[in-house]
């Protein structure tokens, strides 16, 4: 009896949380751009192929004996062959551990949870990379690429980037087709962009320093086709030739420093304080709802966008209930439960989507290694919260799309359990 009126009492919380504020993100696609990053992809992966199949003719006569063979021969031969057919990843690919090195041909979506990434491979979809330290080396992202870390290196090419971090860095060698979204504190960019960038930072550098002052060759400058947008706290100096559109600039206001020096406690008092509600909300679903953690790693796929737009719409949905239930003073009281509901149910959601990633990486393992990779994923994403100007738009991402896993899978269950009962 104790366990259905708790979960009476989850599904009445299963109702929307009140937060003014939007989130926007470009997802259209281009067909000249995808061509062109398709492009980009393929030429890399059949340029070798071409190269290996021209070695060495094989004669029509067949009678003709050959001059010379040696082992040598055939095993480079057998070499060669290998590289030139490389085995290509057909599916989503999930990775998640301490130090992290993605080289593979992907072919599907990837998703990366670590300490430090190392990305050289080449993905054809879309790239999800939550770390402290990301690192990218001549990688090909047909798609956009989704980077959120405390440093993020940015050495390859995709159609569009999005990066939230502390430091970031996009090399003189890397192009972007379309877009380019950063927050940062500090930005090294580098690169070319087919279209538009839209920044905020502290400090914002778009010429690269050469050693040596007095050479004669022209220093390293980012190239951006479109327009430049950045918001910073003081106006910089573009240099001539980097921007070809128009640049558009807005002051970016500074808080200043904690002068207690109590920064460092704050942090670690965050972070425990963020653990230890992670794993009470974990073992609670564990004895609650034993079937939703079962099934949460289904939701780390096309359904997490799906949770997150359940959340935004929730948040306009809850707000409308809220008031019609107050300006009907018979309701006032049913206002104040349904909002104290909502709030609780929305509270949980940054340790759901800890719970749906920590299952998704540790698959089928036993508990020991569920609560270890919870415990990684949590720190992560913890971490990200606290990325300057970004910190607080990404823990808005991540409860939203939690809450709305929640909703989604309260839904799908009951129509389930109401399908089995006809």
């Amino acid at each position: 009896m104790l366990k259905k009126k708790l979960k009476m009492i989850v599904l009445v919380t299963v109702v929307l949380f009140a937060t003014m504020f939007s989130f926007n993100q470009c997802f259209a696609t281009d067909a000249s751009s995808d061509v062109a990053t398709n492009e980009i992809i393929t030429n890399a992966v059949t340029e070798d192929a071409t190269t290996q199949g021209d070695i060495m003719p094989i004669s029509e006569d067949t009678n003709q004996t050959p001059i010379s063979t040696t082992d040598e021969t055939s095993a480079e031969t057998s070499e060669e062959a290998d590289v030139a057919e490389p085995e290509i990843y057909s599916d989503d690919l999930y990775l998640a551990g301490s130090d992290v090195v993605m080289d593979k041909l992907v072919d599907g979506n990837v998703y990366i949870i670590a300490n430090t990434v190392e990305i050289t491979g080449q993905v054809s979809g879309n790239l999800y990379v939550f770390a402290n330290n990301i690192n990218f080396s001549g990688a090909q992202i047909r798609y956009s690429v989704y980077a959120f870390g405390q440093t993020v290196k940015f050495d390859g090419a995709c159609n569009d980037l999005y990066i939230a971090s502390n430091n970031m860095n996009i090399t003189y060698d890397s192009y972007i087709v379309r877009d380019v979204h950063a927050i940062a504190s500090s930005i090294d960019f580098f690169g070319a962009v087919g279209r538009n960038v839209n920044v905020i930072s502290n400090s914002l550098n778009l010429e690269e320093k050469t050693e040596n002052e007095e050479s004669e060759t022209e220093p390293r400058r980012a190239l951006i086709y479109g327009k430049l947008d950045y918001k910073a706290p003081n106006e910089i100096t573009v240099p001539d030739g980097v921007v070809e559109g128009e640049i558009i600039y807005n002051k970016l206001l500074v808080n200043n420093v904690d002068s207690n020096g109590n920064v460092v406690l704050n942090y670690v008092i965050s972070l425990a304080q963020c653990i230890i509600y992670t794993f009470v909300v974990f073992f609670l679903m564990l004895w609650l709802t034993p079937k939703f953690v079962e099934k949460s790693k289904e939701f780390v796929s096309a359904k997490m966008a799906i949770g997150l737009a359940i959340g935004i719409v929730s948040v306009i949905v809850s707000i409308f209930v809220t008031l019609l239930l107050t300006f009907l003073k018979i309701s006032a009281p049913v206002a104040i439960l349904f909002m104290t509901a909502y709030i609780l149910l929305a509270s949980i959601g940054f340790a759901t989507i800890s719970i749906c990633l920590a299952n998704k990486f540790a698959k089928d393992a036993k508990l020991g290694k569920k609560l270890a990779l919870l415990l990684l994923v949590t720190v992560i994403l913890w971490a990200l919260t606290q990325i300057p100007y970004a910190g607080g738009i990404i823990w808005l991402v991540l409860t939203l799309t939690g809450l709305g896993i929640l909703l989604f899978y309260s839904f799908t269950k009951n129509k389930k359990d109401k399908n089995i009962e006809e």
